[in-house]
């Protein structure tokens, strides 16, 4: 997760981190003592193998069920942070990488981007699990998107 990703509201990994156990926020670019840093060489030598980044660059091939990862890294923050992230965090640009397959257009979005197939963190994590392990595994996933999302959108209006 970018440092400055992590205090925003609208930062759906971190709901994300409960309901998926097991996840783990390695924050980039923290100073040490951050809640969450840790040296990327150290997050690297605790990754479950075989390990796939879910990042849509146009040379990785789609996920599909037969990569099974034991550990999914999904880079964390606004879209120009994440490219950076997955080309210049060792651990990250050393993995091998895949995008998710043509899907259905975002259930919701907090924030603008003129790409309409770019998702947040917990929708791409959602559409991951269906396609890993079937539409049952993405099902939670999705409708905790969806309720975030509402409640944020309501935040933001004033209401709570």
């Amino acid at each position: 997760m970018h440092a400055k990703e992590a205090p925003r509201p609208s930062n759906s990994a971190h709901l994300l981190a409960r309901l998926v156990p097991g996840t783990r926020f390695v924050v980039h670019g923290a100073p040490a003592e951050a809640e969450g840093s840790a040296d990327p060489t150290a997050a690297a030598s605790d990754l479950v193998a075989p390990a796939l980044v879910l990042f849509p660059d146009d040379d990785a091939p789609e996920l599909t069920p037969a990569d099974a990862p034991a550990t999914l890294v999904v880079p964390d923050g606004n879209w120009r942070q994440c490219r950076r992230m997955v080309r210049r965090v060792p651990f990250m640009a050393g993995l091998p990488r895949r995008r998710l397959p043509p899907g259905p257009p975002p259930l919701a979005r907090l924030r603008g981007h003129p790409e309409a197939d770019h998702l947040a963190t917990l929708e791409a994590v959602a559409r991951a699990a269906g396609v890993l392990a079937g539409p049952a595994a993405a099902a939670p996933l999705d409708a905790a998107w969806l309720e975030f999302a509402a409640r944020v959108t309501r935040w933001r209006a004033g209401g709570v």
